[in-house]
């Protein structure tokens, strides 16, 4: 069996404890022929000697002596077998000295280097007079304070701005780090002067977190060259355990190739540490290759490489014939150990934590995206039922090769089998999506994007970053994950008649053609002639791909059932009997058509009655399909009430944010064709009663704003907004609940108009008196709802209530002049 090479696996499981380093790779005790502790080798040779030995260089501007610390035995008899055991214990020792005689000014240079970097680090003073062994210490706790520098910092390698790959770099890069941990974690008592070695590393690593073109060549370098400090440990081991056994035989049998495999295992350890030292001396010099600029078009690099390679092919060759099982063994588990390196995220994990604490990137953010994108995701996760979808998620093979594949992009459409709350925007544009993804992203990075930070100046000018900007700005921010899966969920619901629609698919495309390899794009809509076009251009490339729902009806059915079956599980349906949800269960399915939100409001009815001839009529005669539904629940609305309903379904479809349910109950009251508009003696006793009125229809959520939570009422389905204002409800039973955009608009600013006159003429705005919720809203936003409107079409009424509430010779001073006079000059009223 060879010696294993360089490293195969990521990085640093943190959250696993750590096994012992030497259990690990499965190396044995010493041998007990030898000191077990380094130390008390170096006080022999402290207690023999009157020379004040200088090991390692680590005073600015002086080098070590070459003496050699070793017991007065050893020293006196060349030919001592303790001789050898020393020599082989402290040969890292002995190569650094080796390289001393022949580079005396490149040791010296290092030693400069390795001041200023223990100064740096704060890790110790230098004494001239320490120890061999003190001063191996010294040098290990610089080698610690390097890694963990070097551990904290590996995620800019990821979240870096530049376009280098860094895929690659990762890989050998955290490998290394991790076989120095290692070492630090468990093996510095074992091999304390390995450490000379360990802290060239540690002082290279540094190099590699600002990617470039080249540092993947250095990278390879170093995994390498870690990979052979490892096994150094093992064939130092081998020897003692060849050489020095108790028997005796081994001392003749290897008596005449000992010297030999101790030389060449000590060449190599030369050329390892000259390698080393040099390309630390040289980058030391130059401030761009600090940067990590251009890193290896140094000329030296390939051949100091090349020198290592060849001894460490020509010690292979002499270990061929000293290994042992043991030593196969342990070169199969430090393959087995590189090979099961996880990556170690705390560093991460911190940095993203600085970096959420940083108020002017909170404040950039904020002013980008007020949109809480959570609220939609918890929303359709409290109503998910556990194993729907897995026939998506776990089996299906498309699902898995767009999961799988680069710069993917999946279009899942259907009938609406998903859930999806439609909140925060009811009019929603390409840009406020765009910015709300950007700042999910951001939110998870340890870093701003320079993209990201490029977009300060247009906020500070008071102005929006246009669509290419936030292109741009969201695949930067994407880099650096290991995998990003951008999901926009019933693409069908962005307005056609804006021409948002269209801006959103040119906005997919641009992101999908940015050939971001981390990024996969889930597409969920239903197959409109507009979206199939534009998308069916995107299938022709290889990493896209489309399911159709249509052809997967019999998994959609089983979902259905699965929910209806976690429905009916609830409280409030345990006096059913069995054969009553049964029976429910199967026809809910039947007639479901493939959509969720057919049964959910189908239990809304049913939930309401309370004996089993009455579910099972009801079971019989339910409605088929959403239309037929909603047809049935607004026809069956007291036609005393319809009036306020609708009007209330105005608002709730085309409000220019969601309203609480404060709001819309005084809505439910305020008519603008009265000569009292709002007439408080029609006031709900409690303003959730409003939602007795539109059962099926609305549903509650919570939502954050400006800091504090309030309560919001929605429409419950984008399908029912989708409803009322389609030709389809015009030609139905329920044709006058059906909603002209416009009108609606108009009708909204009407009701705000008139509103706002009625309370200027009883109340001063700096009166401490009660006002009507929906007043703060109606002040605000009439204005708005105009705007959505042609000019053309604005009534008489309307301009004259609009020039009424905007003139200042009004003796009533109102809120809105104080919070708007620019209107009056912008519109020319």
């Amino acid at each position: 069996m060879t010696d294993p090479g360089p490293g195969k696996a990521a990085a640093i499981d943190a959250s696993k404890p750590k096994s012992r380093w030497r259990e690990k790779l499965g190396i044995r005790p010493r041998s007990r022929n030898r000191p077990s502790n380094p130390s008390q080798v170096a006080d022999q040779g402290a207690s023999s000697s009157s020379s004040s030995v200088n090991a390692l260089p680590l005073a600015h501007g002086q080098a070590p002596t070459q003496t050699p610390l070793l017991p007065e035995s050893a020293s006196n008899d060349p030919g001592n077998g303790l001789q050898a055991v020393n020599s082989i214990n402290e040969l890292w020792n002995d190569a650094y000295d080796d390289l001393q005689t022949k580079e005396p000014k490149l040791i010296k240079e290092y030693g400069i280097v390795l001041s200023k970097q223990a100064q740096i680090a704060k890790t110790f003073t230098v004494e001239q007079s320490a120890s061999k062994i003190e001063r191996s210490q010294q040098i290990t706790n610089l080698l610690k304070a390097k890694l963990e520098e070097v551990d904290q910092s590996t995620w800019r390698l990821r979240f870096s701005d530049t376009k280098v790959p860094v895929k690659d770099l990762m890989k050998p890069v955290v490998n290394t780090l991790t076989l120095a941990k290692d070492y630090i974690g468990d093996a510095v008592s074992a091999n304390p002067y390995a450490s000379l070695a360990w802290t060239g590393i540690s002082l290279l690593l540094p190099l590699l977190l600002n990617p470039s073109d080249q540092a993947k060549s250095l990278a390879e370098g170093l995994e390498y060259i870690s990979g052979l400090i490892v096994q150094s440990s093992m064939r130092e081991e081998l020897y003692r355990r060849r050489y020095e056994s108790d028997s005796g035989q081994n001392l003749v049998d290897f008596q005449n190739s000992h010297t030999a495999y101790k030389d060449s295992l000590k060449e190599l350890y030369v050329r390892i540490l000259g390698f080393e030292i040099t390309s630390i001396c040289y980058y030391s010099k130059h401030t761009a290759f600090r940067l990590g600029m251009d890193i290896v078009k140094w000329n030296s690099w390939d051949s100091l490489l090349a020198n290592i390679q060849s001894k460490e092919k020509a010690f292979s060759e002499i270990n061929k014939v000293w290994k042992d099982k043991k030593y196969d063994e342990e070169c199969e588990a430090l393959s087995s150990r590189l090979q099961s390196i996880v990556v170690d995220v705390s560093g991460l994990l911190r940095a993203i934590e600085n970096a959420q604490k940083d108020s002017q990137r909170t404040m950039l953010l904020d002013w980008l995206s007020s949109v809480d994108s959570s609220k939609n995701y918890n929303s359709a996760r409290s109503r998910h039922a556990d194993k729907t979808g897995d026939w998506l998620m776990q089996k299906d093979e498309t699902f898995k090769n767009w999961k799988n594949s680069s710069n993917s992009l999946l279009w899942l459409h259907g009938k609406g089998s998903f859930y999806y709350s439609f909140n925060d925007k009811l009019d929603p544009d390409p840009d406020t999506m765009c910015c709300s993804l950007i700042k999910q992203l951001c939110c998870r990075r340890p870093n701003t994007p320079r993209a990201l930070q490029n977009l300060g100046p247009i906020k500070e000018r008071g102005e929006r970053p246009d669509t290419e900007s936030l292109v741009d700005t969201l695949i930067a921010t994407a880099h650096g994950f290991s995998q990003v899966f951008l999901v926009i969920d019933a693409l069908d619901e962005c307005p056609l008649e804006s021409g948002h629609r269209e801006q959103l698919l040119e906005l997919l495309r641009q992101i999908h053609g940015a050939q971001s390899e981390n990024l996969h794009i889930f597409l969920t809509s239903r197959k409109e002639s507009d979206i199939d076009a534009a998308i069916s251009r995107l299938l022709k490339l290889e990493t896209c791909f489309a399911i159709d729902l249509s052809v997967r009806r019999d998994d959609v059915n089983r979902d259905i059932g699965i929910y209806v079956d976690k429905t009916l599980a609830a409280p409030k349906y345990d006096f059913w009997p069995s054969e009553i949800k049964s029976k429910a269960k199967k026809s809910l399915v039947d007639k479901a058509d493939g959509m969720f939100q057919y049964v959910v409001c189908q239990f809304e009815e049913l939930a309401k009655l309370g004996s089993p001839g009455a579910i099972f009529e009801a079971l019989e005669a339910l409605p088929k399909g959403l239309d037929a539904t909603y047809d049935r629940m607004l026809t069956s609305i007291d036609p005393n009430f319809r009036k306020k309903v609708f009007h209330a379904l105005n608002w709730l479809a085309f409000s220019l944010r969601p309203l609480s349910p404060e709001e819309l109950a005084d809505v439910f009251i305020l008519d603008h064709e009265q000569p009292v508009p709002f007439d408080e003696s029609q006031k709900l006793f409690e303003p959730k009663v409003v939602l007795k009125y539109l059962s099926g229809l609305v549903i509650l959520g919570s939502e954050n704003r400006w800091g504090k939570k309030r309560t919001e009422i929605r429409l419950a389905h984008f399908s029912i907004k989708e409803y009322l204002v389609s030709g389809r409800i015009r030609d139905g039973p329920a044709s006058k609940f059906y909603i002209a955009e416009t009108s609606a608009h108009l009708n909204i600013s009407a009701s705000c108009l008139a509103l706002h006159l009625q309370i200027s003429e009883t109340k001063l705005v700096t009166e401490n008196k009660d006002f009507p919720i929906i007043w703060e809203y109606a002040a605000l936003e009439w204005i708005g709802h105009l705007e959505k409107v042609e000019r053309s079409s604005w009534s008489e009424l309307i301009i004259g209530c609009a020039i009424k509430a905007l003139t200042p010779a009004e003796p009533i001073i109102l809120l809105l002049q104080y919070i708007t006079p620019v209107l009056v000059v912008l519109f020319n009223l």
